[in-house]
């Protein structure tokens, strides 16, 4: 399988190499490079006879594909809880704007910004 894993190498390298940032992993099209690559496989072995399917680095190719795949769901998860994070103090934050209003006093941005650095709060 020459031809394939030479190809392999220059095609399915992303799917290789560890991803650091997480935004990264959204590039990759996981899906399109495994389907390329089984339609080579294919290729490959209808166009030699006798041809066999180097299964080591189809291993490597699909646990590469997995870890990538794998960054791609912890980023989202990431974002998410951000999100629901962001939604929580936003809701906390205008529930004491309304309380200040309704007090009659202006609300003071020192108190909002000392409750925003205090991971603690819950």
């Amino acid at each position: 399988m020459a031809e394939p894993a030479a190809t392999a190498n220059e095609k399915f390298l992303a799917l290789l190499r560890p991803i650091k940032d997480v935004a990264l992993a959204f590039d990759i099209d996981v899906d399109e490079a495994l389907e390329e690559y089984v339609e080579e496989c294919v290729r490959y072995v209808q166009a030699e006879e006798g041809a066999a399917i180097n299964w080591a680095e189809t291993g490597l190719l699909l646990q590469g594909s997995a870890l990538v795949f794998g960054r791609k769901v912890d980023g989202l998860h990431g974002l998410v809880y951000r999100v629901l994070e962001h939604l929580r103090t936003g809701k906390k934050e205008a529930e004491k704007n309304e309380k200040a209003n309704a007090e009659g006093k202006a609300p003071n941005p020192e108190d909002e910004e000392e409750e925003a650095e205090d991971p603690a709060a819950p």
